[in-house]
């Protein structure tokens, strides 16, 4: 499965955006499904993701205190569902990256979870 990403310095409307970096490479784990697939490429990106944020508002602002909202915009129903559920996955490989995710909400490191069509995309 192949895995793709954008990172995108945008301002707060999300109408002017600097792309950052692009990337799209073969998924380091063997996937069965496209849930898994995609999963698996979310996880990528929101490390990347709070990465570059830490270091461009260090950049900025001397610092660090999660002042850059980090939004993850995906195309993936199924995996924002998982993120939502209070249910456990059935992938029990899968669980903890999506606890992570969780996580990484609830902490903060992302301001939020977006769904947008693959067309827009």
């Amino acid at each position: 499965s192949i895995g793709g990403m954008m990172i995108v310095l945008a301002d707060e409307k999300m109408t002017r955006a600097s792309p950052l970096m692009w990337k799209s490479k073969q998924i380091d784990r063997v996937c069965h499904s496209s849930k898994d697939a995609e999963t698996l490429a979310m996880n990528k990106l929101i490390d990347e993701l709070v990465y570059m944020a830490r270091h461009v508002e260090i950049l900025l602002f001397g610092d660090y205190r999660k002042r850059m909202p980090v939004r993850v915009l995906t195309d993936s129903e199924p995996t924002l569902e998982s993120i939502a559920s209070t249910k456990q996955i059935e992938r029990k490989g899968l669980r903890m990256t999506v606890q992570e995710m969780k996580e990484k909400l609830r902490d903060g490191e992302i301001k939020s979870y977006q769904w947008v069509s693959t067309k827009q995309i």
